[in-house]
């Protein structure tokens, strides 16, 4: 995981996961980029591409949660917000091994020519069942 700020007053952070409730139970879809600046909350991935930006007008500010965990016991930061109503929490993993080069920060670069402003919350898809905290 890294976090980059972007000289703009944006804030970039890599390899984050997005939880929250689906009808048929709590969810979570990792390895996104997330990119929070004046616009709202842009989600880049999983797919190479994909791009979905949630506008401020439709989301409560970012708040820090309780300590969390994901399911494999990889210590993260809980960052809770709304969207619509729906409460959603990104969970982002401290980074890894400072040593190994991995945890140096991503260049900011544009993910994608793709802008596409969704009128849904990002789907959180239901292919990895949720540890209770």
């Amino acid at each position: 995981m890294g976090s980059l700020g972007l000289g703009n007053g944006s804030l970039r952070m890599d390899d984050v996961y997005l939880e929250g409730a689906t009808p048929e139970g709590p969810a979570m879809v990792g390895h996104l980029s997330v990119i929070v600046d004046t616009e709202g909350i842009t989600f880049l991935g999983p797919e190479p591409g994909e791009r979905r930006t949630v506008g401020w007008d439709r989301t409560s500010p970012l708040e820090f949660g309780p300590p969390a965990s994901l399911p494999g016991g990889q210590a993260v930061t809980s960052l809770e917000f709304v969207v619509d109503g729906r409460p959603l929490r990104l969970l982002v993993p401290s980074k890894r091994d400072l040593g190994d080069g991995e945890g140096a920060l991503a260049e900011a670069s544009a993910e994608s020519a793709v802008d596409e402003t969704i009128a849904e919350p990002p789907a959180v898809p239901v292919a990895a069942p949720v540890a209770a905290p």
